[in-house]
């Protein structure tokens, strides 16, 4: 089929199989649901034929309003630009198409499960082995909006491209300019993207795509919250490569929540943001890869979460191998983190590229400004270019500003490059982004009411590294200076440990950390000005430990040495805070050993100065 165009709106239509048709107004019901299309409602065969859709245009509106009421439990809706569902064993090209007219997916007055996908050229592939997709240099026009408004219990998945992926797809030189927005109240999961919303097929692939078009979740509760500049969710062994999620690719999530009260905890319920990709999952056979991608949008979250939040430039949770990214946008948190049970494996993860990796994370970097507000019941894990690491990092740069003005009850774990890393190497990182503190902040030990965790970490390159078996970290570089700002309300802790490199360490052999001048000669700072005293929570042994180096030098595990380290630095207090650090450390490489003759610190050299 070449060279259609359509014009019309399109609502609940008949069958249509026939693709020689060129003058195509109303194609829909498909099993399980209706399928509408602006060109094409639905693909189906079970032979291994040859599809081609090329060169056409839809101008019309395609709404899908199917599914609503109460006999119409389950009900899927899918609504397409150009095609609205594929079901072969052959191969299907939908290339150099257009579409102009609105998506919408309408289940508003649904009261049970009537899901929905909406997809600005193809809304959904049906998952077979036999099938391959290709999508190619088509473009969704700045006109073609792709809505869903919700009810309960719906699964929905959206993308300014495409909506789900089932089988092997490939989307390659493909555009969004249509503003991609939510409305509504969803039980399930839900997948929004500029590009496509679910990458649910082993060897998809999505290559050199860029969104133009703002992300909107405007209202509503979702269990699971998987938004991205380009894709919503992978769970896929193939790539995602070469991909831009432009300036005006802005993400704003607000009033939105994953829980019905702040009572209510879901372990499954969480929610990944990312300029590039929300979720990254890859497969356990290979992880797959995500490669030279930019996010130039900001990214903006204003909701509620009762469980994990993953907040990144590029990827929000990944689990896929990543290189060559790059974030250009500012991310600005300023809603509620609430954990209400004690579990201390979720958290509120962000970093300037990766909130949360389980992969290696190379050659990135981050160039905005990362701004972590509102307040949280769990711990915050923040870094300038990824928030936590479990697996190995290098290669990674940082030159945006990172400020913490919000509110914990736990404990922070912030880091000029990564917040905390676990269990894994780290090397060649560098951070040019001076860091200031502020917010108001209460710990303790464990087993104090509303308190999980006792040690906040906060380093210039790193916050907090913690192995269980020896781990390396070399060359770690930083030249800005670190700011502690909190104001009227006093920020209490029993240890505190903060380095110009490194915040807390334990076992790791550690060479090369520098906290040093920059390019112009200028040397970096520790700068405590607070216009309130430190207070510390009586009976618990306060300590505040501060370094230019390495903050705490903790190991269990021989081999944990320090070596040809350097601090330029200058630690500074002013008289309020002075006066009235209580059991306080201070050194020029470590204030704190507590290597307990695992490690030892040579080679090492102090040009700094404490004023």
């Amino acid at each position: 089929m070449t060279n259609c165009v359509n014009g019309a709106t399109i609502g609940e239509g008949g069958v249509h199989t026939k693709l020689e048709t060129a003058n195509v107004v109303k194609i829909g019901t498909a099993p399980g649901g209706t399928a509408l299309g602006g060109i094409v409602g639905y693909i189906n065969s079970g032979s291994k034929y040859v599809y081609l859709v090329d060169r056409c245009h839809n101008y019309g509106t395609v709404i899908n309003t199917k599914g609503t009421g109460r006999d119409n439990n389950n009900y899927e809706g899918r609504s397409g630009g150009i095609v609205g569902y594929i079901n072969i064993d052959g191969t299907a090209t939908i290339s150099e198409c257009h579409n102009h007219g609105i998506v919408e997916r309408d289940a508003e007055d649904s009261e049970w499960d009537a899901k929905g996908d909406c997809g600005g050229i193809l809304c959904r592939v049906y998952p077979t082995t036999e099938a391959v997709v290709t999508i190619t240099n088509c473009v969704n026009e700045a006109d073609a909006k792709i809505v869903f408004r919700g009810a309960k219990k719906n699964e929905v998945n959206m993308g300014g491209i495409m909506a789900v992926s089932g089988s092997t797809t490939i989307l390659d030189n493909c555009q969004n300019y249509g503003v991609v927005e939510c409305y509504g109240t969803m039980n399930s999961a839900m997948s929004v993207a500029g590009i496509i919303g679910n990458v649910s097929s082993i060897e998809t692939v999505v290559k050199n795509c860029t969104n133009y078009a703002a992300i909107k979740q405007l209202s509503g509760r979702a269990d699971r919250l998987l938004v991205g500049g380009i894709v919503g969710y992978s769970y896929s062994s193939g790539t995602i490569q070469d991909c831009v999620n432009e300036a005006n690719g802005l993400i704003e999530i607000s009033d939105v929540t994953n829980a019905e009260s702040t009572t209510i905890t879901n372990a499954s319920s969480y929610i990944a943001i990312g300029g590039i990709v929300g979720y990254a999952r890859g497969t356990v056979a290979d992880q797959g890869s995500i490669t030279g991608c930019i996010n130039k949008a900001n990214l903006a979250f204003n909701g509620y979460s009762s469980n994990a939040i993953y907040f990144g430039g590029c990827v929000g949770l990944c689990d896929m191998v990543s290189s060559g990214l790059t974030n250009n946008g500012e991310l600005t948190f300023d809603g509620t983190a609430i954990v209400t049970d004690s579990g201390d494996t979720q958290g509120f993860y962000a970093g300037g590229v990766v909130g949360y990796a389980s992969t290696p994370v190379s050659n990135s970097e981050n160039t905005a400004a990362l701004t972590f507000g509102g307040s949280a019941t769990t711990s915050y894990y923040a870094g300038g270019v990824v928030g936590y690491a479990t697996a190995k990092t290098t290669s990674l740069t940082n030159s945006g500003t990172l400020s913490y003005g919000g509110t914990s009850t736990t404990s922070y774990y912030i880091g000029g490059v990564v917040g905390q890393v676990s269990n894994a190497d780290v090397s060649i990182l560098k951070n040019t982004g001076d860091i200031t503190l502020g917010g108001s902040l209460k710990t303790g030990r464990k087993g104090e009411k509303n308190i999980y965790v006792d040690t906040p970490s906060l380093g210039g390159v790193v916050g907090n590294m913690n192995a269980s078996a020896l781990c390396k970290a070399d060359s770690l570089v930083n030249t800005a200076s670190i700011t502690f700002a909190w104001g009227a309300s006093a920020n209490k802790s029993d240890n505190w440990t903060n380095g110009g490199v490194i915040g807390l360490s334990n076992n790791y052999a550690i060479s090369k950390a520098h906290f040093d001048k920059n390019a112009s000669g200028v040397a970096p700072k520790i700068n405590f000005t607070s216009t309130s005293p430190l207070v510390y929570n009586s009976g618990n042994n306060a300590l505040f430990v501060a370094a230019g180096v390495i903050g705490c030098a903790k190991a269990s595990v021989a081999g944990a040495d320090i070596t040809s380290c350097h601090n330029e630095g200058t630690i500074y207090c002013n008289s309020t805070a002075k006066n009235n650090t209580h059991n306080s450390t201070f050194g020029g490489i470590v204030a704190k050993d507590d290597l307990a003759a695992k490690g030892a610190i040579s080679y090492c050299v102090n040009d700094g100065a404490w004023i």
